[in-house]
């Protein structure tokens, strides 16, 4: 029997009100105070890892902005099997 790996979590919201550009400052701006440690920027989104030490669970942050949705996916970085909901929370940290 196999067992589904879970190591990554995918959700996507939609925001009014803004522009792509101001949901990319807002985002960025939540990625700092979450603490995580941007590694990529574009004009369409950016990536981010959790950096929690060398022997602690760690995790990428990619988060892509089209018009009025932004696209929050976090997948864990180890060589572990299953998350545990780690990957879960970190997106929900993300949306607040």
């Amino acid at each position: 029997m196999a067992l589904p790996l879970t190591r990554s979590y995918r959700e996507e919201i939609t925001v009014e009100n803004f522009t792509k550009e101001e949901l990319i400052v807002l985002s960025t701006e939540a990625v700092e105070a979450l603490g995580w440690e941007i590694s990529l920027m574009t004009a369409n989104g950016l990536v981010a890892y959790t950096n929690k030490g060398l022997f602690s669970w760690n995790a990428e942050i990619k988060i892509m902005v089209q018009d009025n949705s932004v696209n929050i996916q976090s997948t864990s970085t180890g060589s572990e099997w299953f998350d545990w909901g780690k990957n879960n929370r970190c997106v929900n940290n993300f949306i607040g």
